[in-house]
């Protein structure tokens, strides 16, 4: 009973440090989005259910268009923020298997395929709302995304330290800056790049777009390998004599 009692007490603080931060980065759709599903795993874990993350973006995505209908429409970070999510868990473990020319060490291989899986499932909304897509983005995710977390790790820090002294918070705010300031060099280096893919699809060019992009997930996750059969000649059909 006393776990029981650690596990929902744990669960609790945590929801609320998530829903602390969804407000203090400003309450964008991405950070909301992660937020929602990040308690939603929390509550699983407490109830001892299996977190199932489709089942946690659809969710997610209800509570947040409930809030704001307008979303679906206008904000672009929502729709390519649930794109890339769709994208991660439709293709990620497919394209990491079938790259297996890359080398596992420190999760390249793994990265590689949900960068690609990511970009693919946003394409068409970067193409339709930008209309360009740098060929060099992927390459710039595989360094932008291992930093992340430290990003994540010296900003909290620095938030919890800065409350305690002042001076402590500006060294970790320090730290912070480090890997955001790497991040920003590499997207704004990828976003230079002359070589990339130049084209506005209107709606209907969007949707048949997703629709091939359902056809690959098919092909790719649910239907089942055709053997090849070598061709045979037909029997030799033997006449007896009279």
């Amino acid at each position: 009973a006393c776990a029981a009692v650690r596990r929902r007490a744990a669960a609790a603080v945590g929801i609320i440090a998530l829903a602390g931060f969804a407000v203090l980065t400003g309450g964008e759709a991405s950070v909301v989005r992660a937020a929602v599903m990040g308690g939603l795993s929390l509550v699983a874990a407490v109830c001892g259910r299996r977190y199932f993350a489709p089942a946690g973006l659809a969710v997610a995505a209800a509570v947040m268009l409930a809030a704001d209908p307008l979303l679906l429409r206008h904000d672009i970070g929502f729709q390519l923020s649930f794109a890339a999510i769709c994208g991660l868990h439709c293709f990620g473990e497919a394209f990491s298997r079938r790259l297996g020319f890359l080398p596992e060490t420190a999760g390249l291989r793994r990265t590689a395929g949900e960068t690609l899986a990511a970009t693919i499932a946003t394409l068409p909304l970067i193409l339709s709302t930008f209309g360009f897509l740098p060929l060099v983005g992927p390459l710039a995710n595989l360094v932008v995304l291992p930093l992340v977390p430290w990003a994540m790790l010296f900003g909290a820090l620095a938030l919890a330290a800065g409350a305690i002294n002042p001076a402590i918070g500006l060294a970790a705010a320090w730290l912070a800056d480090l890997p955001l300031r790497a991040m920003t060099g590499a997207a704004s280096l990828a976003a230079l790049s002359p070589f990339g893919l130049t084209m506005r699809p209107g709606p209907a060019a969007v949707a048949f777009l997703y629709a091939w992009l359902g056809l690959l997930w098919y092909a790719l996750v649910r239907a089942e390998p055709i053997p090849i059969r070598w061709f045979r000649p037909p029997l030799d059909i033997v006449i007896d004599e009279v």
